[in-house]
């Protein structure tokens, strides 16, 4: 919706509704994507080495606000004072009511989570969670032109 006046737009929905909304307006010039990586602080829900790659990449693209990683999984060595483990799904239901986020990035699964139902959201298939359900649709993390050869 180039030359839309969507922070308006968002406004009169969230009035309507109650529910939080945001908008970006855009020239055209720019991927859509890029309001949504401009908005506030994001949760990352994986595994640790993953999750902290995507955060590199956000950050590598120009995302500022705070990357929060959250594992079920262990932290991984390179993790950072902000991060998360979580021991199950009342630790992160609990987490969730304590802090605000304005995305969370995590298998397509965690949405079913009612605190992160009504959040911008990025599904991500990640292997442990719902790989068996979503395989089709899983990216390859590793491929043959970065397996180990001997």
């Amino acid at each position: 919706m180039t030359g839309m006046d969507m922070q308006g737009i968002a406004s009169v929905i969230e009035k309507r509704t109650g529910r939080p909304m945001f908008g970006f307006s855009t020239t055209g010039n720019d991927p859509y994507t890029k309001g949504i990586i401009a908005a506030g602080s994001k949760l990352i829900i994986g595994d640790s080495v993953i999750a902290g790659s995507l955060r590199d990449a956000l950050s590598l693209n120009g995302v500022k606000a705070e990357i929060v990683n959250a594992s079920f999984f262990g932290l991984d060595k390179q993790r950072k004072p902000c991060d998360l483990h979580i021991r199950n799904e009342i630790s992160l239901i609990k987490h969730l009511r304590s802090t605000h986020y304005d995305m969370c990035i995590a298998d397509p699964l965690f949405k079913n989570i009612p605190e992160l139902s009504d959040m911008p959201f990025c599904g991500i298939i990640h292997p442990a969670v719902s790989g068996k359900l979503n395989y089709a649709e899983m990216p390859e993390f590793l491929n043959s032109r970065l397996a180990c050869r001997s």
